[in-house]
């Protein structure tokens, strides 16, 4: 069978580079990376910060303000003395583009700023774990500084047997920020490459190829994928839970409880956790009962809301 490539589009994109850290996005990458439970992350970041290596772990910004982005110059001159972060610094523009960091509002809102390095370097040999989160801590911090990336998107269309077929494809031009940062991978990454091969390169609107043989590949829908500890604080965060300085605790309390278990990097639900679900109400159950109540609590915080009308409500729902 002979095929026509028909239709070429290829488009610009400028990947930009990332925010920095706040306690949350923190916990999920060494996770997603390492196998890192979230305790473990925030145990690590916190002896970062006793060791004055790196700022104060419990945030939930991804900003800095004014001030602190007029001392980036200084701590990354401190990240001189290490050779891999050496190379980094030196693609570095200057003056440093900070617009995008800079933001005293979300900073207020969150008590403070993102989680980056002071500028000093390790004195004594690090843990495992405390030298993976410094790592990532230092590497996100050069890549949020980085200029923005190329990459160059194309879509082909191929025509066999009056049908249309659509394969796109995209080719990195210029690394940009990732040369310090790549985005850990997730669990679908493999199937989507399987169904977005790349474009090869030479191809031209109106040009025959031979297709060599076909395949029919059988497969089925798959489950959700169980949660980890990263997608459990993303869903966390989203619903409310907790607070960056709480999820992780509010996750060793129930696998001490034994009402979650975990297994590999997996975390599940095992018969007396499942017992638990079976006798406890579906409102209490609800992620959005907490986050109801976080959010008349922020309001009562903001002077909004009375806390006796809130209390009252309390005991009549008891």
């Amino acid at each position: 069978m002979r095929v026509v490539l028909g239709a070429r589009d290829r488009k610009p994109v400028i990947p930009h580079p990332p925010l920095l850290f706040s306690l949350n996005h923190l916990q999920k990458e060494p996770n997603r990376r390492y196998g890192l439970t979230a305790q473990q992350v925030l145990d690590a970041a916190q002896a970062l910060y006793d060791q004055h290596l790196t700022s104060y772990p419990r945030t939930d910004s991804r900003h800095i303000t004014p001030d602190i982005a007029d001392t980036l110059a200084d701590r990354l001159k401190g990240l001189q003395s290490v050779s891999s972060y050496a190379q980094l610094l030196a693609l570095l523009p200057r003056p440093l583009a900070t617009g995008s960091l800079v933001n005293e509002a979300k900073v207020a809102e969150a008590g403070h700023y993102a989680i980056i390095p002071t500028g000093q370097t390790p004195t004594s040999e690090l843990s495992e774990a405390a030298g993976q989160v410094y790592d990532l801590i230092c590497r996100r911090f050069v890549a949020a500084l980085l200029p923005a990336g190329q990459d160059e998107r194309t879509t082909l269309i191929t025509e066999a047997n009056r049908q249309s077929f659509k394969t796109t494809g995209t080719r990195v031009v210029v690394p940009g920020w990732r040369a310090a940062w790549q985005p850990a991978p997730t669990t679908d990454e493999e199937d989507e490459d399987e169904d977005n091969p790349t474009v090869q390169a030479g191809l031209r609107q109106g040009k025959s190829v031979t297709i060599e043989s076909v395949e029919i590949a059988a497969k089925e829908t798959k489950a959700a994928p169980r949660l980890t500890d990263a997608s459990l604080l993303g869903l966390m965060e989203k619903h409310g839970l907790g607070t960056p300085a709480t999820r992780a605790r509010i996750v060793e309390v129930l696998l001490r409880r034994q009402y979650v278990e975990r297994k590999k990097k997996t975390l599940q639900t095992p018969d007396k956790g499942q017992r638990l679900l079976a006798v406890v109400p579906e409102t209490i159950q609800s992620p959005e009962l907490t986050g109801r109540w976080e959010e008349r609590l922020e309001a009562i915080a903001a002077g909004k809301e009375e806390v006796s009308g809130f209390m009252s409500a309390i005991r009549q729902y008891t």
